[in-house]
């Protein structure tokens, strides 16, 4: 192994370490590679380090749920089973993820938080019980940042939902007015649970996008766009 190759894990153990440490991983290699030539410097509004961070945090949510999502299980049983296997993965899936965003996130700008906007993650399933449907509720924290930022962006997000006098327009001014700024992030801790408990080949896989502001879903939708970490 050549120096460079050397100081190219050493500067993503280094970058990732809060996640590395929590789960008690140990980096030994890195492997970089562009389709397209190579990236401008900083081409992430995040930052280098904290891009190499969010790799790693769906990386470790892949990992941590291959190994201990019941892979597999599934697999010519009844659906009964099969069910009580995807709840299974769905829940490590979404503690890993949970539990890496929230080493990652202290490393954030004072200033600067991530609110999950979007997602599935021990998510209900329509029909097993009245109130919940198919509402995307996570089985995870919505905000992840330093804690004064996150209790003035956990009352915000209550108001959004529960005020009929407090409205997006009035979020966003708040937001701005206080000079937070917030990455909204779109997530799915295991796509597509059933294929996961067969046993399929492709393993598991955790959708993450992050956006450079909040988001605001106007309408249902079912479409992904992101890192997909095999």
């Amino acid at each position: 192994m050549d120096q460079m190759r050397r100081n190219l894990i050493a500067q993503w153990a280094f970058d990732t370490r809060s996640i590395l440490g929590r789960f008690h991983l140990w980096l030994e290699d890195v492997e970089e590679h562009w389709l397209n030539g190579q990236p401008d410097k900083e081409h992430a509004f995040t930052g280098d380090s904290l891009e190499r961070g969010f790799i790693v945090a769906n990386a470790v949510t892949a990992l941590g749920t291959r190994l201990f999502g019941r892979f597999g299980e599934g697999a010519g049983q009844d659906k009964a089973t099969v069910n009580r296997v995807k709840k299974d993965a769905d829940a490590v899936s979404a503690y890993a993820l949970s539990e890496a965003l929230w080493y990652l996130t202290r490393s954030l700008p004072e200033n600067h938080a991530v609110m999950i906007s979007l997602g599935e993650g021990l998510m209900p399933k329509a029909g097993e019980t009245p109130e919940m449907g198919s509402n995307p509720q996570l089985g995870f924290g919505r905000v992840y940042a330093r804690p004064e930022v996150a209790r003035f962006l956990d009352h915000a997000v209550h108001r959004l939902l529960n005020d009929a006098t407090y409205e997006w327009p009035e979020f966003w001014a708040e937001i701005n007015h206080t000079g937070i700024t917030v990455w909204g992030a779109a997530v799915d801790t295991l796509e597509n649970t059933s294929r996961f408990a067969k046993g399929s080949p492709n393993g598991p896989m955790a959708v993450f996008h992050l956006f450079d502001q909040p988001l605001k879903v106007a309408r249902p939708f079912e479409g992904y766009m992101g890192n997909l970490i095999l």
